[in-house]
């Protein structure tokens, strides 16, 4: 079977054609890059990276010589045969340094012999001594309960296990894992205790049916965190507490180093009472922080929160998304980032915010003429969202702005305040992105 053969592609993404446009890339496509016949199988494909939806994984695998793969990324994933496929497929990439299998949302859940068979395949694949970065979503268990549930784990402890034993990684991501089971906590432990060259961490999990983990053994885990001290990021799981935080925020604290901290999707972290004067969470010289999902709303939740928020002076991001904020709880949070100085990007978006919440917003903007990032869409700011086009408009370093629910004679007046600082083109959005600078009406930047 003759085949075609690229030099030198740079990126290969195929994520929206259909299988018969798949088809063609080796007749059509590739020919504009210089594409000539070789006697070899299939088409060779030199291009350091791959990123595919998982619909197309089986039949681009059938015809692709992977040797120069280094970032693989599959989107989408939701059968057996297609986490088997792309994780096989890595056994054909000796250079991969960035592997990432993405889970779909209603991905069908696997038996025990399923769990088992990917548990085999990906263990081999995580051992690449090349390998830097690997982020697996781990999919359901079939049956959800009792000796499924068990199984599905230890398939998942094995794959977790041969990924402690690779220390060249520089980041992983783990979701879904099973933070109630003590052995899950100590191996996580155990890997950032020995992956020295660690640099970003991420636990997240979108499974509520697991347990949270004790509190005494998520501080296993921060404090392996702080006796190498390389970490940049890090991304705590769902269901923590409050006194989770409290376990580890003395070690979060010593984490100088750390850039970004993320506890996004943990609606429980500020719930409980413990007194406005709780102890900050994180360095002050945190960049980054995200807070989205975390049901931070009324007063009490804000003003524990507010403590912490007052400490991060160097913080220049703050993303707190999916919050239902009532009034007097968003004033004190606005209260507490005056003590913030350097803020660059703060995202509100979907956080029931009112027109009662302008005088607060635009008390935010004033207060930060070095924003460059906002985000208020999916809100209900009604006639009174015509009240932050002058603020925005002091903001010198402004790039982007997307807000939503705006009438066209307030499209109008954001267009005469600040559209100077915007190129002008496109129908429905009123400026469309040249470069980084944008404004959205529609909460989508297009």
């Amino acid at each position: 079977m003759n085949s075609c053969y690229v030099p030198d592609v740079a990126t290969a993404v195929i994520t929206c054609l259909d299988v018969r446009a798949v088809a063609c890339l080796a007749a059509t496509c590739l020919h504009g890059f210089g594409a000539r016949v070789c006697t070899s199988a299939g088409f060779t494909l030199r291009c350091p990276v791959l990123e595919l939806n998982a619909s197309h994984v089986s039949f681009v695998m059938g015809g692709v010589h992977l040797t120069s793969v280094r970032v693989f990324t599959v989107y989408s994933l939701s059968t057996w045969s297609q986490y088997m496929t792309a994780a096989s497929a890595t056994m054909h990439m000796p250079g991969l340094e960035i592997l990432e299998l993405h889970c779909k949302e209603r991905a069908s859940s696997l038996t025990i012999k399923e769990a088992h068979s990917l548990a085999q395949v990906l263990a081999q694949a995580v051992q690449c001594r090349s390998l830097r970065v690997c982020r697996l979503e781990w999919p359901e268990a079939q049956g959800g309960e009792g000796t499924a549930r068990s199984e599905h784990d230890a398939a998942h402890w094995r794959v977790l296990k041969s990924l402690a034993g690779n220390t060249n990684m520089a980041a992983i991501m783990i979701e879904d894992m099973d933070w109630g089971s003590p052995r899950n906590i100590q191996l996580v432990a155990d890997l950032v205790e020995t992956h020295e060259q660690l640099q970003a961490l991420d636990l997240y999990s979108r499974s509520l049916s697991y347990e949270p983990p004790d509190p005494d053994q998520l501080r296993k885990i921060s404090c392996s965190l702080v006796r190498h001290g390389s970490l940049k990021f890090l991304h705590l799981g769902a269901s923590l507490r409050q006194a989770h935080l409290e376990a580890c925020a003395p070690q979060l604290r010593r984490l100088t180093g750390l850039v970004s901290l993320s506890f996004r999707g943990n609606n429980e972290l500020f719930s409980e009472d413990v007194g406005p004067n709780a102890a900050p969470f994180a360095s002050e010289k945190l960049r980054c922080l995200n807070l989205d999902e975390c049901e931070i709303g009324d007063l009490q939740t804000c003003e524990r929160l507010a403590a912490s928020l007052r400490t991060l002076v160097c913080l220049r991001s703050l993303s707190m998304g999916w919050n239902k904020m009532r009034l007097n709880g968003f004033k004190c949070i606005v209260a507490a980032l005056a003590h913030v100085p350097k803020l660059r990007l703060i995202k509100l978006r979907s956080c029931s915010l009112g027109p009662g919440s302008v005088p607060a917003l635009r008390t935010l903007i004033t207060g930060h003429p070095k924003l460059q990032t906002i985000d208020l869409s999916d809100n209900q700011f009604r006639d009174a969202a015509g009240l932050l086009a002058e603020p925005l408009r002091q903001l010198q370093h402004l790039k982007l702005i997307i807000i939503s629910g705006l009438s066209t004679a307030q499209k109008r007046e954001y267009a005469r305040a600040i559209g100077h600082m915007f190129p002008s083109h496109g129908r429905d959005t009123a400026f469309s992105p040249l470069g980084c600078s944008a404004i959205s009406f529609r909460g989508i930047v297009t």
